[in-house]
């Protein structure tokens, strides 16, 4: 019998590539998570619909952390503010519209 052929280099590389991508996507999807799970744990004193719409800045602002890293910038000084700038939008908004609920849900999906 004949031994299997060999998979082309550039192919071998491919799926390492790709094995490595994954690597690093699962990291930064549990380091989203903590992020998040951190910031959500601060905010436990507010009404839900606060701290849902707290979460879902968070959830925004942790979404733009790879782009910022890979213009240089430090992941621990990023990781700081995501937390505090999320609560700071949410303050803002909830101040905004003078703690009414549905001003509120209808800016913050806007």
């Amino acid at each position: 019998p004949k031994p299997a052929p060999k998979k082309p280099a550039a192919m071998q590389q491919r799926r390492r590539s790709s094995a490595s991508a994954t690597s690093n996507n699962n990291s930064n999807n549990a380091k989203h998570a903590e992020l998040i799970a951190n910031a959500a744990a601060e905010w436990t004193g507010l009404p839900g619909l606060r701290q849902n719409i707290g979460n879902k800045f968070m959830e925004l602002l942790v979404g733009r952390r790879e782009p910022l890293l890979a213009d240089g910038m430090n992941a621990d000084a990023i990781d700081q503010l995501l937390g505090p700038r999320a609560a700071e939008i949410e303050s803002s908004l909830w101040q905004h519209v003078k703690g009414e609920k549905k001003p509120y849900t209808d800016k913050a999906r806007s």
